[in-house]
């Protein structure tokens, strides 16, 4: 997370961005960090409560739960980490952005995703995922759609659960990915997850 801007609100918040701040005051400053570790110490010393990621490229932000252990992605267009451990499993959540450039609108961007999510064929997205089943969950609120989807990789099957959002400048490809056994554990902290993601207008 090498260069990202954390801006401080108030006491309590503390928010990640890549975008414009016109002067430090009491409740806003400005930091930068070198990594992730660094920033959590940061945040205890502070005592702020609530850590935010803000990122002004792809317009969204959320609250980063307690529970998730961010890790660095390599790529500027891909934020996420993992759960608390459950029998010996960390599952995943990745937030992934794709520019409008790429896609006409959020259809296309679904059949990108999705696209006809054939029995024992691949993703359009993979070569090495196989597609094991999929439910359509509809809407979500008014900006994209939800899918339960099943891959099959590395001899495993795994269980996810696909948010497709667009903002203002991108598409979001929210994902949620588990086992069989941790699936239903785990799947309410995505949906808190999920239900704290708020699109910008930068």
């Amino acid at each position: 997370m090498k260069n990202i801007l954390l801006l401080f609100l108030a006491s309590t918040i503390i928010t990640s961005a890549e975008c414009q701040v016109a002067t430090d005051t009491n409740k806003l400053q400005r930091s930068t960090y070198g990594n992730f570790k660094e920033l959590l110490l940061k945040k205890k010393i502070s005592g702020i409560d609530t850590l935010y990621y803000v990122d002004s490229l792809l317009n969204f932000k959320v609250a980063v739960p307690a529970w998730l252990n961010l890790h660095e992605t390599g790529s500027r267009f891909i934020w996420g980490g993992t759960l608390p451990i459950l029998i010996g499993i960390e599952d995943a959540i990745a937030v992934k952005g794709f520019s409008k450039e790429e896609y006409t609108d959020l259809a296309s961007f679904q059949r990108y995703v999705i696209g006809d999510w054939v029995f024992g064929k691949h993703p359009n997205w993979s070569s090495t995922h196989v597609c094991y089943g999929k439910k359509d969950l509809g809407p979500f609120r008014n900006t994209g759609k939800l899918f339960i989807v099943y891959v099959f990789l590395n001899n495993k099957i795994y269980y996810c659960k696909y948010a497709l959002l667009e903002t203002k400048t991108s598409f979001l490809w929210v994902a949620f990915t588990s086992t069989p056994d941790t699936f239903e554990i785990n799947l309410g902290k995505f949906d808190s997850f999920l239900n704290e993601i708020e699109l910008t207008n930068y």
